[in-house]
């Protein structure tokens, strides 16, 4: 009722207004000026937060390592130096996420995946965090073209195939939307998620503020997108948790370490006593590899030596790995790759 008594009281003041300017003509142009700039304030002022979720922090690992993918590359958002990385979800005041649907009518949220690479767009991962509201509805994912100084432009490139309410994973595991005709990029492009269908709200998981670069957008009802920084938004510079799944890049300057980008996994994974690490040297060159904790101790290194370009296997030997998260670690001769694998007994 709160709510209400206050558009009473200010139709009450609004009518008051409205007579002392009748009975004032010389003051009445100054009182519209003043309702009008009032009424601007209210419409442009950047919207309320609500209660910040922590997202489980050991999903990210399910990206990478995983056997029978039909593409070889991940792409993800380039965050800035520095900032927290810990994937999170904030409410919005009026219910929804700030990241996602909520009640100031938000559509859907892009984010700008910045590349110099060349290669053809398959899919989008999306972390979801939360969602409510829902139970049949359907969301899509989207392909827009754009730049780092611009908002997704025109009509999406691609649009993914449906994946229904009920199908949206928010345990910490990502969500695949798949693109019915894959797209082809050479450089930057937007990844976009519908967030509101019918009133059911998802939430996208985020970094932490000063993350993004002003690389992700939000789209409202109206049509307009809008930067998820300014002024008429949420003030809050973060990366959004959407990544494509992308074919082999030729292009790629992560390539500069040696190991084409994707090629490295352990097999099987999970692992009981022994397991395989493979990967794929674009050049030949002197490797290491060196196996460590989650919390950084190491645990093992190995030696294999110079080895040809092309595909090469390492045996490590995990019969004395307590069960658990681990990280390898292979080193060329002008960088190093790093992934996880888990332990079970």
């Amino acid at each position: 009722m709160v709510g209400w008594h206050r558009l009473i009281r200010h139709s009450e003041k609004t009518a008051q207004m409205r007579t002392f300017a009748v009975q004032n003509p010389t003051m009445k142009s100054f009182l519209f000026v003043g309702l009008s700039a009032i009424l601007s304030m209210n419409a442009m002022a950047q919207r309320e937060m609500g209660t910040t979720h922590i997202v489980r922090t050991d999903i990210l690992n399910d990206l990478f390592g995983s056997e029978g993918r039909e593409v070889s590359d991940t792409l993800q958002p380039v965050l800035l130096d520095g900032c927290n990385a810990l994937p999170m979800l904030i409410e919005s005041s009026n219910g929804g996420y700030i990241s996602g649907g909520n009640g100031y009518g938000d559509v859907e949220k892009a984010q700008f995946i910045s590349t110099a690479d060349s290669g053809t767009v398959f899919s989008v991962l999306a972390l979801i965090a939360g969602k409510q509201g829902g139970i049949n509805e359907e969301f899509r994912a989207f392909m827009y073209g754009g730049s780092l100084t611009t908002a997704p432009l025109g009509l999406p490139l691609d649009t993914s195939g449906p994946v229904t309410y009920d199908n949206i994973d928010t345990t910490g595991l990502f969500t695949t939307f798949t693109f019915i005709n894959p797209t082809n990029f050479i450089g930057g492009f937007f990844l976009s998620l519908e967030v509101e269908n019918n009133g059911a709200f998802i939430g996208i998981a985020h970094t932490d503020d000063n993350c993004g670069g002003n690389s992700a957008w939000e789209r409202w009802n109206s049509g307009s997108w809008f930067p998820m920084n300014s002024t008429e938004s949420w003030g809050i510079d973060i990366s959004l948790y959407l990544y494509a799944e992308v074919s082999a890049l030729f292009l790629s300057i992560d390539n500069t370490n040696l190991i084409l980008r994707g090629s490295e996994k352990v097999v099987p994974n999970p692992v009981n006593s022994e397991a395989i690490l493979m990967y794929s040297l674009i050049k030949s060159s002197d490797i290491s590899v060196q196996i460590y904790s989650v919390s950084g101790k190491l645990i093992d290194s190995y030696k294999p030596g110079y080895q040809p370009s092309g595909l090469n296997q390492l045996a490590l030997n995990t019969s004395a790995l307590n069960p658990g998260m681990y990280i390898y670690s292979i080193a060329t001769e002008m960088g190093v790759r790093n992934g996880k694998f888990s332990v079970v007994r």
